[in-house]
């Protein structure tokens, strides 16, 4: 099956989580989080996990290697834009 993106706030906690029904039930998960809940902790496992950050460009590349890697980076940066992008357009 093939795997998508859905860009959404990260609640700071299970309570805070806009995809929790009040039967202390997560919905993406599919999992118990009562306890969670009332403690006011995120599980490790939560499915809601923050975007990556960008890779610093350095600008400098003295050999094939470094303009490679500053090339990788531009372009995983570019997707992290392109996601974000996406994720407000009306």
């Amino acid at each position: 099956m093939a795997k998508g993106i859905i860009v959404v706030d990260v609640p700071e906690n299970c309570m805070e989580c806009e995809y929790r029904l009040t039967n202390g039930y997560c919905i993406p998960s599919r999992k118990d989080i009562f306890k969670f809940a009332l403690s006011k902790q995120k599980p490790d496992w939560c499915p809601i996990q923050p975007m990556p950050e960008k890779k610093p460009l350095t600008g400098e590349a003295s050999s094939p290697r470094d303009v490679l890697e500053e090339v990788l980076r531009a372009g995983y940066n570019t997707c992290i834009d392109e996601i974000l992008e996406g994720a407000y357009k009306d």
